[in-house]
């Protein structure tokens, strides 16, 4: 260990630099080019001098294998469950760019810098020292520049539940992980996550607050499945048909859970959206999910009268019926009313206010969506929105 003292040293020093330079001066003067250029590059050059010490330094890691799955099925029945309360709550479009050239941006801004910053942490808990390298990636992932800009209590307590006792959660975790269970097992944790929040086009409407138990909660849970690993190990009697189909359920398990979330968050070609107004009664009830299908800018042109559409108006999405078409040159403009609504909607609906056309309902399975916003006592506009 000796022989890495000064390169641990250094690693120390630098991430130190630039974690101050970042919050005092990158995010205050020049936002775009830290998050597009410093940040990625200096990230770069950290996991370059960690990765000399890294390639050198071998782990042994009981039940490797065995701890990765566990995280993996962990994390996809966690994203499972957290696009499925937007059943509940409602969906918000994704903040972050949509088009080719925003989603390599994202990767290159955030996603990669998660590799680059896992390699640094893994050299640095086994290396370095734990508790130090702790309260430098709990001020890394904070961003101290938003936490010097509060000036009231409340959006004090809201910053602290929702951002800081998360992060000290699963920097807590990360370096359990680092020693019980490798470098990979850290990226499992953490890379499914970080892409279903930066690439994927929609994420649950969900409250601050259930955002910091959910998210302070899953690193407690994924500790308590590798701790249990652990301490039972493997039994090396098991005939390895049994283990062939234990490995063939998870991988089936794990495809399946995949496809659902997708589903949820509106990857494939139909998306479901849970009914809270009664605005097209008899055709969608409140309470009914109603599945429906994307549509390209040309598909959108070309609706009839008398489809019923999924569109956003006033950040609101609502699912109605066009009852008119306007054509002005190669501009399209559609009337559309609830179908148990006295007067058309307020607005006229353009093709780029379009998700996609209603196929079919699932009766009655959106209920619970609608219970607990009338509990939370939601102030969505319940006559226009199809959310």
């Amino acid at each position: 260990m000796r022989r890495y003292d000064s390169k641990i040293i250094l690693i120390y020093i630098l991430i130190v630099m630039n974690l101050l330079f970042v919050n005092f001066v990158g995010y205050k003067y020049i936002t775009n080019i830290t998050n597009c250029v410093i940040n990625p590059v200096f990230w770069i050059i950290i996991f370059l001098i960690s990765y000399s010490i890294f390639k050198e330094s071998k782990q042994r890691i009981s039940c490797k294998i065995n701890k990765e799955q566990s995280i993996l099925i962990i994390i996809l029945i966690y994203l499972m469950l957290y696009f499925v309360q937007g059943l509940f709550f409602g969906y918000a479009k994704s903040p972050y760019s949509r088009s080719f050239t925003g989603l390599c941006l994202n990767v290159w801004s955030y996603i990669l810098i998660i590799f680059y910053q896992e390699v640094s942490r893994n050299i640095l808990v086994r290396n370095g020292k734990k508790i130090f390298t702790l309260i430098l990636f709990i001020l890394i992932d904070i961003n101290l520049y938003s936490f010097f800009q509060i000036n009231d209590i409340v959006t004090l307590f809201k910053q602290i539940s929702s951002v800081l006792l998360p992060s000290i959660a699963s920097n807590l975790l990360l370096i359990y992980l680092t020693g019980s269970s490798g470098l990979f097992a850290c990226l499992l944790y953490k890379m499914p996550i970080s892409l279903a929040n930066y690439l994927l086009p929609i994420f649950p409407d969900i409250d601050w607050y259930f955002i910091s138990v959910e998210t302070t909660l899953l690193p407690f849970i994924i500790y308590l499945v590798i701790k249990n690993i652990n301490e039972k190990r493997i039994n090396r009697n098991i005939r390895k048909t049994k283990i062939r189909k234990k490995n063939f359920t998870t991988i089936i398990l794990m495809s399946l859970l995949l496809m659902f979330v997708c589903f949820t968050a509106g990857l494939f070609k139909y998306k479901p959206i849970s009914i809270i107004s009664n605005s097209m009664v008899p055709i969608f009830k409140r309470g009914d999910i109603v599945v429906t299908e994307k549509l390209s800018l040309e598909e959108k042109k070309k609706l009839e009268k008398y489809d019923i559409i999924e569109y956003t108006l006033d950040n609101i999405i609502v699912v109605h019926r066009i009852i008119a078409i306007e054509k002005h040159g190669d501009d399209v403009l559609y009337i559309t009313k609830g179908d148990n609504n006295n007067r058309s909607d307020k607005e006229k609906v353009k093709p780029e206010q379009i998700h996609g056309v209603a196929k079919f309902k699932i009766p009655y399975l959106g209920y619970p969506s609608v219970w607990l916003r009338d509990f939370l006592n939601s102030e969505q506009n319940l006559v226009e929105t199809g959310k």
